[in-house]
């Protein structure tokens, strides 16, 4: 797959993923939805990388993996965040959540650099800079069409 902006295969594949975006009105709250959006990043992920067969066997697990553990630190972050708006946390329990959320940052850095050297084992590095670019890329179509879809 070549990295022209108007590659055809590419522009079908971003009408595909509007397509099945624009029912989605609220991020998260819909079970259905939520799989019509992990279903579009998977087909979209998919085509960006040019992922052969054997390599789409072995980069799927792996990849699934790296956003439960991703998913998993972050959640905690929002929740210590969340804890730290409550008017009853105390000033020393809102040091140590500080603290915690440094800690789970660092730990945000050290799963992409776990996965980082997994993905490489796996797929091109070229494949890997794709990747990250068609997460923001994805996540970029996403909040577009959830603002339009509030308008």
């Amino acid at each position: 797959m070549t990295n022209q902006p108007f590659n055809m295969k590419y522009w079908t594949l971003y009408g595909i993923v509007l397509f099945l975006l624009l029912g989605v009105s609220s991020f998260g709250q819909n079970k259905q939805n939520r799989q019509k959006v992990e279903a579009a990043k998977i087909g979209f992920i998919t085509s960006r990388l040019n992922l052969t067969s054997a390599q789409a066997t072995q980069f799927w697990p792996v990849y699934n993996d790296f956003i439960a553990k991703r998913k998993e630190n972050r959640s905690r972050i929002r929740d210590l965040k969340d804890e730290n708006e409550s008017l009853a946390t105390t000033d020393d329990k809102l040091l140590d959540n500080l603290k915690e959320i440094f800690v789970y940052r660092k730990r945000e850095i050290e799963i992409e650099t776990e996965y980082f050297e997994k993905f490489k084992r796996l797929i091109t590095p070229r494949q890997i800079a794709e990747l990250y670019k068609a997460e923001q890329d994805f996540t970029k179509i996403l909040l577009s069409k959830l603002e339009e879809g509030e308008k």
